[in-house]
């Protein structure tokens, strides 16, 4: 693999992004207002806005099989696989491999995002790349990323 950082280093970055079309959340909402952990999460952060616990509360209802925390997966988890689809279709990657908390969630989110990113390409003459959870946890793009910095470091010998 190689880390894409971009012209500008702003590889990666998906502020203004718009919305993957047909989605429920109305208005002109743009994809890190509709897709980002913080979206799905504010309803439990609670006054004291506590991120942390809030992704616990979330994953106590998940885990309940609470109707409203399972339908907001579902939302979040259709807007992951559509824009996997779409960045497939760009770039043409072997295989795509989600990481963050959600992941942490296992079969049931990646099955959703599965299912989101092949309904987005249902009619066209493209088949989508292996879509995976990371095996490395949490920290996953962190680790990978430091395994790319050290493998294309090298010592400065000549001073």
């Amino acid at each position: 693999g190689q880390l894409l950082c971009g012209f500008q280093n702003l590889a990666g970055e998906i502020r203004g992004w718009p919305a993957p079309p047909g989605h429920t959340a109305g208005g002109d909402k743009n994809l890190e207002e509709i897709g980002s952990l913080s979206t799905i999460l504010a309803p439990y952060a609670g006054e004291e806005n506590n991120m942390a616990a809030a992704w616990h509360r979330f994953r106590e209802k998940i885990d309940t099989n609470d109707g409203e925390a399972l339908e907001k997966l579902t939302g979040i988890a259709t807007v992951h696989g559509q824009t996997a689809a779409f960045l497939a279709q760009l770039l043409n990657p072997e295989k795509i491999v989600l990481t963050g908390p959600l992941s942490e969630i296992g079969d049931f989110y990646l099955g959703q995002v599965k299912a989101a990113s092949e309904a987005a390409v249902t009619g066209l003459p493209f088949s989508l790349p292996s879509i995976q959870l990371s095996k490395l946890g949490l920290y996953s793009g962190a680790v990978g990323a430091t395994a790319l910095a050290l493998q294309r470091w090298s010592p400065n010998i000549h001073g």
